[in-house]
């Protein structure tokens, strides 16, 4: 009857040990279940399929390629660019943005002067001395001064209303 008695308090201890082995197990899961998927990983644009971007990346040193979602415009311009990608818990790549090189102490900032502001609608382009559009022999310059000069081969000015042109002194030829 002892011997019987050892066995029980021995199985009472063990099923005590191997619940509470269970509830910290069961406590694990349920915290990492409620932390966001902190998974980045560098990739590449591969290509681009259907409108959706295809990337490239290593895990566990295995090349994959797969789909990926977007929060930034991703267009074959950028096929080959690096780009960040998150994943979520099924494993779903989401392209976060793409990554530029880091200066080096040694050099410059290239400080190009001008800023563009587009909202979808719009587009401004702020320069600090000039702006040029050109296209073979024509172009068209806006400068800091006010002066906006015309070239090309032929300019073409329609009108399906109004065609003002008014100016403090208008010079033909």
């Amino acid at each position: 009857m002892e011997q019987l008695k050892d066995t029980t308090a021995m199985t009472e201890e063990q099923l005590s040990t191997d619940a509470k082995i269970l509830v910290e197990k069961q406590s694990k899961t349920l915290q990492q279940a409620f932390q966001p998927a902190a998974h980045i990983v560098i990739g590449k644009v591969t290509d681009i399929i259907n409108r959706q971007a295809i990337v490239s990346y290593e895990k566990n040193l295995l090349p994959y390629t797969q789909p990926a979602l977007a929060t930034i415009s991703i267009t074959a311009s950028d096929i080959g660019r690096q780009v960040v990608l998150q994943f979520t818990e099924q494993g779903q790549a989401i392209a976060m943005g793409f990554l530029t090189p880091a200066l080096s102490p040694e050099s410059k900032i290239n400080n190009t002067g001008f800023d563009i502001i587009q909202d979808g609608e719009h587009c401004q382009i702020h320069a600090s001395k000039s702006i040029t559009l050109q296209c073979g022999n024509s172009s068209v310059t806006l400068n800091s001064q006010g002066e906006i000069v015309i070239n090309g081969e032929n300019i073409v000015s329609k009108a399906r209303k109004k065609n003002n042109i008014l100016g403090g002194t208008i010079n033909l030829n």
